[in-house]
């Protein structure tokens, strides 16, 4: 990920317009209970004139104790001031926090404090104290509890703090620090104290700088007697100032891939008298501890439980193409995916049994269905992309799905997924179709695979228009739109939320104000969905002159820009072809007055381009459009041209063809 460093003084003049830096609240003038006169006077930040509240200072603290047990506990205490500006950062006086527990491993909480100032008509700060009645514990899981409360008085206007304890057996996991919040932050800082027993690796990653220091000191653990066992502590200090609202975007698979945040992995436990235990370095390692670990060479030598079932489909196969898609549909009609992403299973037939399961348990019985099919296939392993984006250094910590990888006879590779009854041969839940995978089993991990492009995806329309003598001001229109490969995909999940055909089109009927439908077809495939309707639109007119769309028919903008700058890059959800032809019959009397110019555009190298086209011929006017994005990801350095791009075809598509009667 492309990182862009700030010096923590650009920082702190990025902020001085709404505080002087002397204003700013750090870990050497912190006073938990007593904010200062600057905090409680704000009404507003001009950093960010939207943002609804500010972080003020946020704190997290992690250290190790040593028990009379004779065990070592991890402590995490957590603080944070937060000042309410608008009706919207109210949410920020619920505050939440997870625990786990589990038969191993215990975690309790402690010391929850807060506190809300507010100013009465009289300019006196009011303070008031969460009471201890008003927190809960909510069971989220077997292992998870959800302990939650509520800030007492808040009110825009309203400063509030927190501060709370846990602590936990988990000594083996330090949790995800960010930095980086939904709206601004001035001040975050972390400070954690781990011995030299545990060896973590740490990976600063956002678009802000993180200022980190890391350092050495002692610690003792008395052994009984008066002796005393000295060890090293590694000291980590970390800080950030003036960071930026992370904005929920419509155009970023994962907002966390990009928060300035901190992560940290376990890489080596070592205590004295024991023999040291290391944790994946290499890819190799990563596959060998998949291998003892998780049982996935286990899984991976499966007999087929769907073999009587797949018997029948695979004796009419005659290609490869047809055993892979006959393994895939005799995995989809016999187990329902449970919504759950997951690198595991704990037993794949068992989930078969119950036919429900994870997308490990799912994908594993494909594999065995395509070994039974004689088929080469292996788990693709990575991210989806609603997750923390899979960098090039091997961490399980940062896999949570696979795939199927087949590896045909030809060198070529196809890829699969059955959680999904519409998934195809390389067609999938477009969550699944991430930058980085990497095929299990490749130690070298020098050869991950890119899923974002695998199928040509088109969605071609074609209208016949007429004016309807009938009818003052109406068109009649007659239109087929055909979805190929993943946009079929997805145009076939649409219709299944709806729960069947005759409920999709019942609510294309109800909806289409603005060009009521009044008849709809579907016929659709997994690769294929064609929906042929008719239907009919009202133009505006003068008496005579009638004002149309440059299509004919109604279109929505693809992605109009509303800011001028972008830090982060732009991801969109798929690669393909839109394609919409329009024939309009010139009604008797009537002439094209004016229409927009063609346009041909292209931009970021290729990456994305257009073309329209409007010519008419023996009063027939035959309109095209047709708009292709080749990659779905963009640079926040090609965003200015992506900016002109999609303002050139909004501008065609906003204006109008002009048609004016001639007697």
């Amino acid at each position: 990920m492309k990182k862009i460093f700030i010096t923590i003084a650009v920082l702190y003049a990025c902020i001085s317009n709404a505080f002087a830096a002397d204003d700013i609240t750090t870990d050497e003038n912190f006073k938990f209970g007593k904010p200062t006169a600057t905090e409680l006077s704000m009404t507003s930040y001009e950093g960010d004139a939207d943002a609804d509240a500010v972080i003020l200072y946020d704190n997290v603290l992690i250290h190790y104790i040593f028990t009379s047990n004779g065990d070592f506990k991890q402590v995490r205490e957590c603080i944070s001031r937060i000042k309410i500006l608008k009706e919207d950062g109210l949410r920020f006086a619920d505050v939440s926090f997870m625990l786990y527990n589990s038969n191993t491993l215990k975690s309790v909480y402690s010391g929850i404090t807060a506190y809300s100032f507010n100013t009465d008509d009289n300019g006196k700060t009011v303070k008031t104290e969460l009471k201890k009645s008003s927190i809960f514990k909510e069971k989220v899981d077997d292992n998870y509890s959800l302990i939650k409360f509520t800030i007492p008085e808040v009110k825009v206007g309203s400063l509030i703090e927190y501060r709370y304890k846990v602590t936990t057996d988990d000594i083996y996991n330090i949790p995800s620090l960010s930095f980086q919040a939904s709206v601004p932050t001035l001040y975050s800082s972390a400070q954690l104290y781990i011995p030299e027993f545990f060896r973590f690796r740490k990976d600063t990653w956002g678009y802000y700088h993180i200022d980190v220091q890391q350092g050495t000191d002692t610690d003792q653990i008395a052994l009984g007697g008066g002796s005393y066992y000295t060890f090293n502590i590694e000291t980590v200090k970390m800080k950030a100032v003036g960071i930026p609202a992370m904005k929920n975007e419509q155009f970023i698979w994962d907002s966390d891939s990009y928060r300035a945040h901190v992560d940290f992995e376990l890489q080596s436990i070592n205590f004295p008298n024991s023999q040291p235990h290391y944790y994946s370095h290499t890819w190799g390692d990563l596959f060998e501890s998949l291998a003892k670990l998780w049982d996935y060479e286990s899984n991976l030598k499966i007999s087929n439980p769907l073999h009587d079932k797949l018997a029948p489909l695979l004796s009419k196969a005659e290609t490869d193409e047809d055993k892979m898609r006959a393994a895939l549909k005799v995995v989809q009609e016999n187990i329902e995916w449970n919504g759950k992403f997951s690198i595991f299973s704990r037993n794949p037939k068992s989930a078969l049994k119950e036919g429900t399961g994870n997308s490990a348990d799912i994908n594993f019985l494909l594999i065995a269905a395509l070994h039974d099919a004689g088929l080469k296939a292996i788990p693709l392993l990575f991210n989806p992309r609603n997750r923390q984006r899979l960098y090039m250094y091997p961490s399980l910590d940062n896999i949570n799905c696979f795939i199927v990888d087949v590896q045909l006879d030809s060198g070529k590779h196809a890829f699969l997924d059955a959680t999904n009854k519409y998934s195809d041969i390389n067609i999938f839940n477009p969550l699944l179709m991430v930058d980085k995978a990497f095929p299990y089993g490749d130690n070298s991990g020098k050869n991950p695979v890119n899923l974002t492009s695998l199928t040509n995806n088109t969605i071609r329309s074609t209208a016949m228009v007429s004016l309807n003598p009938d009818e003052e001001n109406t068109f009649d229109i007659k239109r087929s739109t055909v979805h190929t490969n993943l946009a079929a995909y997805l145009k076939n999940n649409e219709i299944e939320q709806y729960g069947s055909e005759e409920k999709y089109i019942e609510n294309e009927k109800e909806t289409s104000v603005t060009m009521p439908v009044e008849e709809m077809k579907v016929e659709r495939s997994s690769t294929n969905v064609k929906i042929t309707s008719k239907m009919s639109l009202t133009f505006e007119d003068d008496g005579d002159m009638i004002y149309l769309n440059p299509l004919i028919l109604p279109y929505s903008s693809i992605w109009s820009p509303n800011a001028q700058k972008r830090v982060y890059p732009v991801e969109f959800q798929k690669t393909g072809t839109e394609e919409i032809k329009t024939i309009f019959a010139i009604p008797e009397g009537w002439e094209i007055v004016d229409m927009p110019k063609p346009l041909r555009i292209s931009a970021c190298n290729n990456g994305i381009n257009a073309m329209y086209t409007a010519a008419l011929n023996n009063n027939m006017l035959q309109i095209s459009f047709s708009y292709k994005l080749n990659r779905v990801m963009f640079t926040p350095e090609e965003y200015n041209d992506l900016v002109m791009f999609f303002k050139s075809i909004n501008d065609t598509l906003n204006s109008k063809i002009v048609v004016r009667k001639t007697n």
